[in-house]
């Protein structure tokens, strides 16, 4: 794309007409074209080291939902729960060296349920009737991107009969970065575009978010997001949150779109060529051993707070159990007496 077009592109998201998605990414590439070229996309593989890229991605969720008041803080400064942990959750990151500046997590559905199940129970079970066995143009599209990243479908992971659902949830932006429009902007569209690849690959037919009202604007038009019900009120601007739903067909298009249009603009496909490593590791099943995932269950990161499972209720740590018995984990450990 010539200078002379893009300098034609909207400057700011407000400018975007509603409708045209792939104007909001070709403003995003424009800005990208100015920012850092040290970024780095990865998968946030979890391990038994208090740096490791898991902990760090934790870390700056707990730091940016405690400033915005979404949660209360916790003595380990760590943003962990039973659902990051499943065997098919997936943590994004990007990272500039060793810091971590911006993350979103992957949770596919289950017995085990999904985030938004605790605060929007009835959207939910009508979102999952409402949904069929993945359409024929979906199931086409999960196996284009197999082809695309040339490694196999694995016969645990794919199971398009159960996924059905993805959402969305640990998403943040280093505070230093967020009040720079040019690196949050390309960060947020970067983790988003490999999320949705990856629960594509998966056989999601549809996305939920949790969002503050005030960012559901973004999700719907830029995204093709909408609101599918109203929830709980965030203190810090008494504005509620709702619940978003999207499906795979939507957002392929729109990134479609984006990519056609963007043409020969390589700060667009900046981060792409770490996509294809990304999945493959993303794909493995299950990412940790059993000793990785028992100390994340048990393990106090602090003193004061009590562990993961800890926490739990007994029908969770029996739900949690069973999605990990393909994989013949032992939880023998988990119903001694302590």
């Amino acid at each position: 794309m010539k200078a002379t077009e893009l300098s034609n592109l909207p400057v700011h998201p407000s400018e975007v007409p509603a409708g045209k998605p792939h104007k909001w990414a070709l403003w995003l590439a424009r800005q990208y074209d100015k920012g850092p070229r040290s970024l780095e996309l990865n998968l946030a593989v979890p391990r038994q080291d208090a740096e490791s890229s898991f902990e760090r991605a934790l870390r700056l969720v707990h730091d940016v939902y405690v400033k915005k008041q979404y949660i209360a803080p916790r003595p380990s400064g760590l943003h962990l729960n039973l659902f990051l942990l499943l065997p098919r959750s997936r943590t994004f990151m990007i990272h500039v060296g060793h810091r971590v500046i911006g993350t979103l997590s992957v949770v596919l559905d289950s017995p085990f349920g999904l985030p938004v199940d605790a605060l929007y129970p009835e959207a939910l079970e009508q979102l999952r009737q409402s949904l069929p066995v993945p359409s024929e143009e979906v199931a086409m599209l999960s196996q284009l991107f197999w082809d695309s990243t040339d490694f196999a479908p694995l016969e645990k992971f794919v199971n398009l009969e159960s996924t059905r659902i993805g959402e969305l949830t640990a998403f943040a932006l280093d505070e230093a970065f967020q009040s720079h429009t040019v690196s949050s902007a390309s960060i947020s569209l970067e983790l988003m575009r490999t999320s949705y690849k990856y629960s594509v690959m998966a056989g999601v037919c549809g996305y939920v978010v949790e969002v503050n009202r005030s960012h559901a604007q973004f999700y719907e038009r830029f995204w093709g997001f909408k609101t599918i019900a109203t929830g709980r009120v965030f203190p810090a601007d008494q504005e509620p949150a709702v619940a978003m739903n999207c499906s795979p067909l939507e957002l392929t298009k729109n990134f479609a779109e984006a990519e056609k249009s963007a043409g020969g603009i390589e700060s667009l496909l900046l981060l792409k060529q770490r996509e294809h490593d990304v999945l493959a590791a993303a794909v493995q099943v299950p990412l940790m051993s059993a000793d990785t995932l028992r100390y994340f269950l048990e393990h106090r990161f602090h003193p004061e707070e009590p562990s993961v499972w800890e926490r739990a209720a007994p029908p969770e740590r029996a739900a949690f159990e069973k999605a990990y018995q393909p994989f013949g984990y032992d939880f023998s450990w988990a119903h001694h007496d302590r």
